[in-house]
């Protein structure tokens, strides 16, 4: 196997985190018995922002609309930049794929005007668009 150079190292953001979409076409599919993740690539110049948005907007959202997913989701931060670009890797553990969306969890906290703006704020903070996938464990 090549080296193919130092691996990024990550910390953790937040006991209590975020939720995020599934990727369009199915990047991301949680179940009963798996895991799921994404990768968010942040602007580097947001990455601060980002933080900020997931502590005001979405922390608060899962708390009083779906408390039952705390607990089960945590983010990590890449502590270096590359290429502009800071990488927040979600992980997701079990249930059902629709619990993760943010759309509709964002539409019962603020409300659609307010998901809207929500939204629109997270997406002008990303370099491009998630990645997302489906994670078993392995068992050493």
């Amino acid at each position: 196997m090549a080296n193919r150079g130092p691996r990024p190292v990550v910390t953790r953001v937040s006991a209590a985190v975020a939720v995020i979409e599934p990727t369009q076409g199915g990047g991301c599919h949680a179940n009963d018995a798996a895991n799921a993740g994404t990768n968010q690539s942040v602007i580097a110049d947001r990455a601060d922002d980002f933080e900020d948005w997931l502590r005001i907007i979405v922390v608060p959202a899962v708390r009083e609309h779906q408390p039952e997913l705390e607990g089960r989701w945590e983010v990590l931060r890449a502590t270096n930049e590359e290429d502009g670009t800071v990488i927040f890797t979600f992980i997701f553990r079990g249930g059902d794929p629709s619990e993760w969306h943010l759309e509709p969890l964002l539409d019962r906290a603020p409300g659609a005007e307010g998901a809207q703006r929500a939204m629109a704020d997270m997406s002008g903070m990303m370099k491009r668009e998630q990645d997302g996938w489906t994670l078993a464990p392995v068992h050493l």
